[in-house]
């Protein structure tokens, strides 16, 4: 697809962005899936115009290609990672070459360029993600241009005031903090289980007395400031009994020598 099909970059004229969106990637012949299926097949029956997944695609990837290449105004390629994306790219750079990184990037990008740089394919040269005017002399120097906004790991926005970093910093810290509360309340669940268990663990070999008595096999007991349920031989209340195991919030009692 070639930019000037329309504003959109979308191959449709007749429709909407948002139309196109949802039906473009698909079979339109009578009879097929309205979705394409998940294919998660990597060879294919010989004799066809594909054979194996990782030199002809399947299906499933090209539809994806199809929407986002036509969002895009142009075409696009698929790839199991980002990195295998990134690799791709700095494999059609030519010996010789000027690479342009940012000084605050993914370190699997920089780590790539470096090993280039130090193979002798390449140059590297480093510039701040937010010195505007620095990039664009570097769009006429280079050969390739490598612009990460927001950078990883430190978020500099390329193009923005530092006032407006600052605000979008904190927005995001903010949007990290609610979005991070499912798995730390995990967190501290699995932590309160493992203090329990350890508390519990201590138990064992202790002698208590019977607060109620064991009846088919399960009665209580006060050990500190904590009630527990035990399970064991039928017994008195007032028995001695000694812990032998805890099994989650429950001790198992025997009489006490």
């Amino acid at each position: 697809m070639s930019s000037n099909q329309s504003h959109a970059g979308h191959g449709n004229r007749s429709l909407t962005t948002e139309s196109w969106l949802v039906s473009a990637g698909r079979d339109r012949r009578a009879g097929s899936p309205l979705n394409v299926p998940l294919i998660p097949a990597s060879n294919f029956v010989l004799g066809g115009a594909r054979a194996y997944a990782r030199d002809d695609g399947t299906p499933t990837w090209e539809a994806l290609e199809e929407i986002v290449g036509g969002l895009e105004g142009g075409d696009a390629v698929a790839f199991a990672s980002g990195m295998a994306a990134v690799a791709a790219v700095f494999d059609q750079v030519a010996w010789g070459s000027l690479v342009v990184l940012p000084d605050d990037c993914y370190q699997g990008v920089a780590g790539l360029a470096n090993l280039g740089q130090a193979k002798g394919r390449w140059t590297v040269r480093r510039l701040a993600v937010a010195d505007t005017e620095s990039w664009r002399r570097a769009c006429a120097e280079a050969d390739l241009v490598w612009l990460e906004s927001p950078s990883n790991p430190l978020l500099v926005v390329a193009d923005l005031s530092l006032e407006m970093q600052l605000v979008l910093f904190a927005v995001l810290t903010v949007a990290s903090a609610i979005g991070l509360r499912p798995t730390l309340r995990r967190l501290q669940t699995r932590t309160t289980e493992t203090n329990l268990n350890a508390r519990g663990q201590a138990l064992v070999g202790k002698i208590v007395v019977l607060d109620q008595p064991i009846l088919a096999g399960r009665g209580r007991v006060t050990l500190g400031d904590g009630s527990w349920i035990v399970t064991g031989p039928d017994m008195v209340a007032g028995a001695k009994v000694r812990v032998a195991a805890v099994n989650g919030t429950e001790l198992r009692v025997e009489p006490a020598p």
